[in-house]
């Protein structure tokens, strides 16, 4: 007959109660081809056995075959009266890779090489039949490796779940923070836009980022309203603390007529009561447009602070000391002009003149606007 092509194989053989075992490829399968000892009827038989255990297929290839058939077969075993030296040559044959397989029909045809004086080669061929299990057929080891498949199936299945809800969980999360920049870029285009537009001092859109960016750091910006301006309200004690008392927070803007841009931010409120009154607030800054700064405060205890006599309001800074008074504007300030002097450093400043570059300073516009928060700070 002409013979199969060889079949793949792999090193390993298994040896169970004179049941040997190869693992091979068959048909594109994994498969386990099983040789074993039979005794039916009182006749000496074995068995071949094609089996793929690894999947869930109902479908193996067998032949039982007795002594007598083999000896027929191979004429040359009829000098072997022992069947067990019978079985270790077939056996031998297989273990020394001298065998085919090739599948035909419902048939998987095993080709065994058997040699004489290792001269002549004879080919003999054992048709194993194709057989469809029942389930009460599934040996224990085919239901092992049956639940082995199936755990790693499910084993596979976690690993890939658990995969794609991390992918998914990190798309969440990049979606979720290209959600937040986009309205973040919204709500900054937004505020933008509808602040400070009839500003007399806010005249360039850094000067309105960098402020917008300062305050944003005590919180979310709902709206920014102007409370007060000296050239259209006046510039006297009277007049300020009309449009500004007991509101918070505030954003203070000073202009002086050598062009210089700074003020403060607090959530301490204006108020005119008698005497000397000093606030805190931890969160009050200072800032300059012109150096692009903002200067944190240190001494929270001092943040602002109002004299009833009039010689001081919208002031940031004292602490008791004539010559550390921060900055403050005295009544009728347009004309009388304001005061800087940090040099007890209440905020964080570079240089006790780094806002006005100077001690006494001539006043071109003030502007106060409350500052809306979407929550209370």
């Amino acid at each position: 007959m002409e013979a199969a092509e060889p079949v793949q194989s792999t090193p390993t053989t298994k040896k169970e109660n004179n049941s040997y075992s190869w693992d091979i490829i068959f048909d594109n399968k994994e498969f386990t081809l099983e040789l074993s000892k039979s005794k039916s009827e009182g006749k000496n038989g074995i068995i071949f056995k094609l089996i793929n255990y690894k999947e869930l297929s109902s479908i193996e290839y067998i032949l039982l075959i007795n002594e007598e058939e083999i000896k027929k077969l191979i004429p040359l075993f009829q000098m072997y009266k022992n069947f067990d030296k019978i079985y270790y040559s077939l056996f031998g044959s297989i273990n020394k890779k001298q065998y085919r397989l090739e599948k035909k029909d419902q048939y998987a045809i095993l080709t065994l090489d058997f040699y004489i004086n290792n001269e002549s080669k004879i080919d003999i061929s054992f048709t194993l039949k194709e057989k469809q299990l029942k389930p009460g057929d599934y040996s224990i080891e085919k239901l092992f490796f049956i639940i082995q498949k199936l755990s790693e199936e499910n084993k596979s299945i976690k690993e890939e779940f658990k995969s794609q809800n991390t992918k998914l969980k990190n798309d969440i999360i990049s979606l979720q923070k290209e959600l937040k920049d986009l309205k973040d870029k919204f709500y900054l285009k937004e505020i933008m836009e509808n602040s400070f537009n009839f500003s007399k001092i806010i005249k360039r859109k850094e000067e309105k980022y960098k402020l917008i960016s300062w305050i944003s750091e005590t919180g979310k910006i709902k709206g920014i309203r102007l409370l007060y301006s000296a050239k259209k309200d006046g510039d006297e004690y009277s007049s300020f603390y009309n449009k500004c008392s007991n509101i918070s927070p505030t954003l203070s803007l000073i202009k002086t007529k050598k062009g210089r841009k700074f003020g403060g931010f607090t959530f301490g409120k204006w108020d005119d009561k008698e005497g000397t009154l000093i606030q805190e607030d931890s969160k009050a800054f200072l800032f300059s447009l012109d150096n692009m700064k903002n200067y944190k405060i240190l001494k929270s205890n001092f943040a602002i602070f109002s004299a009833s006599d009039h010689s001081s309001f919208l002031a940031y800074g004292n602490n008791g000391d004539g010559d550390g008074c921060g900055i403050y504007l005295r009544n009728n300030y347009l004309t009388k002009g304001g005061h800087e002097n940090h040099a007890s450093k209440v905020y964080n400043v570079d240089s006790p003149y780094c806002l006005s570059t100077e001690e006494n300073f001539e006043i071109e516009e003030v502007e106060v606007y409350n500052i809306i928060f979407y929550k209370k700070i």
